[in-house]
C-alpha cells in the first residue's frame, strides 16, 4: 500500500493511502465515531447511471485513523461523487479541506470531470468548505431535504 504524506494549512501533517481488503477493523471503529444521522444523509446518493466503483481513502494523523473520504464514480468515469467523514476530534485543523484536496486530485488525474458532493440541507459546515473550494450548489434531483454542490474538474485549472 502506497501513503503518501500531505500538509493541512494548519500544519498538520497527515498520511493517505488507499483502503484495502485488511482494513475492517480499523474501519467498523472509525464509523462508531461518526453520527449516524451524518452516516445516513451524507451516503443516500451516489453518481447517477447505476452501477459505480469506490475507492476510499484513509487519512491518518497523530491519534490513528482521522478521516475517510469515499469516491465513487460511475461507470464512465467521468462523474464521481465525494463524501468526506473526520473524526471531531480533528475537526478545525484543515483535516477535511486537505483530504478533499486530494481525492480531487486523484480524481482529475483518472478522468473524472464532475464531482458531487451530497448534504442535508442543515449541514452547513461541511457544504461551506466545499463552497470554499470551488464547489457550486445545484437543485439536489431527488428531494428537497438534501443539496447537491458540483465541481466540474475539466473546467477548473487551479485547484
Amino acid at each position: 500500500m502506497t501513503m503518501i504524506t500531505i500538509k493541512t494549512y494548519a500544519g498538520f501533517e497527515l498520511n493517505v493511502r488507499r483502503s484495502s481488503d485488511q482494513d475492517g477493523p480499523l474501519l467498523e471503529d472509525f464509523w462508531k465515531r461518526v453520527s449516524p444521522i451524518d452516516l445516513d444523509r451524507r451516503s443516500k446518493v451516489g453518481p447517477h447511471g447505476g452501477a459505480c466503483a469506490t475507492t476510499t481513502f484513509l487519512a491518518f494523523g497523530g491519534s490513528g485513523l482521522v478521516a475517510i473520504a469515499v469516491l465513487t464514480t460511475d461507470l464512465s468515469s467521468k462523474h464521481a461523487t465525494v463524501m468526506v467523514f473526520t473524526d471531531d476530534r480533528a475537526t478545525y485543523h484543515g483535516v477535511s479541506w486537505a483530504l478533499l484536496e486530494h481525492v480531487l486530485a486523484e480524481a482529475r488525474n483518472h478522468g473524472v470531470q464532475v464531482v458531487e458532493s451530497v448534504f442535508g440541507a442543515q449541514d452547513i459546515r461541511a457544504s461551506r468548505l466545499e463552497q470554499k473550494m470551488g464547489f457550486v450548489e445545484v437543485p439536489h434531483p431527488q428531494t428537497d431535504g438534501l443539496k447537491v454542490l458540483r465541481w466540474t474538474l475539466a473546467e477548473t485549472t487551479s485547484h
